[in-house]
């Protein structure tokens, strides 16, 4: 079948983008991340054994969400990190809605997933070693009550 009438286009997962509303207009491009992982939903399930039978069922329970993961390059004085040393020298959480968009070739979203009411779980800074020549790598951790997904339609 030739490419063009392929009726799906597979996004690739090197081209995204990660928006926090909030600070779009403040800082711009900030919020650049060079991994983002934990887009994960389960649902969990509970065991019934049935008497006199040695089978068990499982029914689900309730639906679980995995932390985001967001990795970049350490920045000094952004939005983003005063609302993280809000949340945890204060105990002051100010959750809010994040977009993770996939790229597309023609820099449109194909398909974006939104986080709702994302605070900051965790923050880990990489190692020094003074034996390597890297940069220093900023982990930040969100927990979320849910997240959506949204799909751009193709011939857009």
């Amino acid at each position: 079948m030739p490419a063009s009438q392929y009726p799906y286009n597979i996004p690739v997962g090197f081209s995204f983008k990660v928006v926090f509303p909030l600070f779009a207009l403040l800082d711009g491009n900030e919020a650049m991340f060079q991994d983002v992982s934990g887009i994960n939903v389960q649902i969990e399930t509970t065991e019934i054994q049935e008497g006199g039978v040695s089978s068990t069922y499982k029914l689900p329970n309730r639906v679980k969400y995995e932390n985001l993961v967001l990795k970049r390059g350490l920045l000094k004085g952004s939005s983003l990190y005063f609302w993280m040393k809000n949340s945890f020298s204060n105990f002051d959480f100010r959750p809010m809605d994040i977009l993770v968009m996939l790229i597309d070739e023609r820099g449109i979203p194909s398909v974006t997933w939104m986080f709702r009411k994302a605070y900051p779980v965790a923050v880990k800074i990489s190692e020094f070693k003074s034996t390597e020549n890297a940069v220093v790598i900023e982990t930040l951790e969100l927990a979320y009550n849910y997240f959506e997904r949204v799909d751009t339609p193709s011939f857009i």
